[in-house]
This record gives C-alpha cells, sequence and structure tokens, in this order.
C-alpha cells in the first residue's frame, strides 16, 4: 500500500487521501511574575486536543504539574481537573498528549495551568483538529 502525502490548502486544511482536517492552533505568552497561570481556550467548535507544549524561556524551578482541564460549557458542577497532568517539575518543555480521543464540545473550554517557572516567563501552545 502507497502512503498518503497529505495536501495542505490555502484555507489550512490537510487532507490525508479522503479525510481533510483542520487543525487550529491557540496561544499565549506569559511574563514572569509569582503565582500561577492559567490560559483559557477560546476556540467556539466541536474539536478533538492533539497535544499541549509549555515553554519556559529558562531554567524553570517549579514544584507543581502543568494541568489541563476542562471548564464545560454546562456549567461548573461538570467541570473536570485534571484530566491531563504533567508528571515531572522543573522541565523547561512540556508536552501533554491525551492517550485516547479527546473531544471537546463547541461550548466547552480547555484550562490549561501552569506554575510559575521563578524568573522565567511561559508560552503555552493546544493544537486542535476541528471536527465541526
Amino acid at each position: 500500500m502507497a502512503a498518503l502525502t497529505p495536501v495542505l490548502s490555502s484555507d489550512g486544511a490537510i487532507q490525508y487521501g479522503n479525510r481533510t482536517t483542520r487543525l487550529a492552533k491557540e496561544s499565549a505568552t506569559v511574563a514572569d511574575n509569582s503565582a500561577v497561570d492559567t490560559m483559557t481556550t477560546a476556540l467556539a467548535k466541536t474539536k478533538r486536543l492533539l497535544y499541549v507544549t509549555v515553554s519556559y524561556s529558562g531554567s524553570a524551578t517549579y514544584s507543581s504539574s502543568v494541568t489541563v482541564g476542562i471548564d464545560s460549557g454546562l456549567g461548573a458542577t461538570y467541570d473536570v481537573l485534571p484530566v491531563l497532568e504533567s508528571t515531572t517539575d522543573n522541565l523547561q518543555d512540556v508536552i501533554l498528549r491525551p492517550d485516547s480521543d479527546f473531544i471537546l464540545a463547541s461550548d466547552d473550554q480547555l484550562i490549561v495551568t501552569i506554575p510559575d517557572g521563578t524568573g522565567v516567563g511561559e508560552t503555552v501552545v493546544v493544537v486542535w483538529e476541528q471536527l465541526g
């Protein structure tokens, strides 16, 4: 069987054979401060989480995990925190990927909680596959 070659269109769609995928990326950069920071996503479409990255601008010292949770469109009773969590502290770069399909409804938001890196800033990137 021949390998499928992805084709990228001008509107951001990636086509593999008969399947078309639209990717979306959201990011936030936070200057150094002394508190835990959060990023709440804004993509108002049904979506599948592909991965989340957190990069500190230098050697980071922190003692809690990077966490990813769901702010449910149904209200606070249905929020889920955390869904993904880093297992190692003090890394300069963290990537979190779901082990299985991680699909959010159009009114759900992802909340990424980033421990302060003590003296360095943080950049968070969330990459989605748009489903609707």
